[in-house]
């Protein structure tokens, strides 16, 4: 099983879903290794999912910090060391970016289709919509497909949508952006027909248990880090941003939908040359949200593989 490392000096108080081992799971509030039911608080009443506290994250991160100091007996709550963690979405979909980072528009070896005729790549980032079957559990491997041998790791900051609308401007997108996931997820860099073959299989991208409010982070200032088998092997921050969050969510919304719980990622910024296979460890951590660990699986199959 894959190990979920909680930073308990965080400063931000990120909503989880956990089970107890005898009861559906819940919606809890994190501090530190405490975790508070979202049912026990005062504004907890009819709050039976993630979805439903995406509106209310702030409210209820300063409700539970309150009870926590000034009467924890009053509330349910748990610890982190006797519960086990589920992923806190469910999203109908995961719209997928890339291009955002200023190094996508000359790294033509990460970007190879900057140049596409009406693809307007200099102007917008571009965007697909992920399968399902591409988000791997909380405590499932990524798996590499048979067929693929150059597999590079990454990390990406992912928007969770707290509001459903269309056609959002800016600075609307931006309010809608209720909280924030890390997410880490492999890629396959050998030849590939379709465009954005590389990103689609099963269980290529996995999301951390912590869904921290947007409104506690400066989301244009924030670092990630991507270790292989312990050893650092890049760094990169939001502040190499093409775009602000509000214009990259307001880009999706004129193109589709969006409804609570959906997730935004926000591109790659790592440029790697390490390859991932069976056995290999990664380690993700976006400071301030969370750290994932996540092992590597490689598929087996009896199939006749065509690509």
């Amino acid at each position: 099983m894959n190990v979920i490392l909680i930073d308990a000096s965080d400063l931000c108080m990120p909503v989880v879903v956990y089970e107890t081992g005898d009861a559906t799971p819940q919606v809890g509030i994190r501090r530190g290794t405490e975790i508070v039911a979202v049912e026990s608080l005062d504004s907890g009443e009819g709050l039976t999912g993630v979805q439903d506290c995406l509106p209310v994250i702030r409210r209820l991160e300063s409700e539970a910090e309150t009870v926590l100091s000034e009467a924890p007996e009053s509330v349910d709550s748990h610890d982190l060391s006797a519960v086990t963690l589920d992923s806190p979405v469910d999203p109908s979909k995961i719209v997928r970016i890339e291009g955002s980072y200023e190094h996508d528009l000359t790294d033509e070896g990460y970007n190879p289709f900057i140049n596409t005729e009406s693809l307007r790549e200099n102007d917008w980032p571009r965007l697909w919509v992920a399968p399902m079957s591409a988000m791997a559990q909380v405590s499932d491997p990524l798996v590499v497909p048979t067929f693929a041998n150059d597999v590079k790791p990454s990390i990406e900051l992912a928007f969770v949508v707290g509001s459903a609308g269309k056609y959002w401007s800016p600075d609307e997108a931006a309010e809608a952006i209720a909280g924030c996931l890390v997410m880490v997820d492999i890629g396959i860099y050998d030849a590939l027909p379709g465009q954005w073959g590389y990103k689609f299989f099963d269980s290529a991208m996995r999301f951390g248990t912590d869904l921290v409010s947007a409104g506690e982070l400066n989301l244009s200032s924030l670092e990630l880090s991507l270790e292989l088998n312990g050893e650092v092997i890049d760094t990169k921050s939001t502040d190499r941003w093409r775009f602000t969050p509000g214009e990259m969510v307001s880009t999706v919304s004129e193109i589709m939908s969006l409804h609570p719980g959906d997730i935004i990622t926000t591109g790659n910024p790592m440029r790697v040359d390490e390859t991932v296979d069976a056995g290999d460890k990664l380690r993700a951590r976006i400071e301030s949200i969370d750290t994932v660990v996540a092992s590597i699986r490689r598929e087996q199959t009896d199939a006749e593989v065509f690509i």
